[in-house]
């Protein structure tokens, strides 16, 4: 698993970072979805083990 830490800065006005963050918004899910397939794949492993 890839932990990333940043500090993200975005251009002075509320329209730049309104965007941004629905720009996080949209991947959030894609990246859950990968999450749990990545610890499902790893308890199959494990079970098979």
């Amino acid at each position: 698993m890839l932990t990333v830490i940043a500090e993200i800065r975005t251009r002075p006005g509320q329209h730049h970072r309104q965007a941004v963050l629905d720009q996080f918004a949209k991947i959030v899910p894609t990246v859950l979805k990968k999450k749990v397939a990545t610890a499902m794949r790893q308890w199959w492993i494990a079970l098979l083990a």
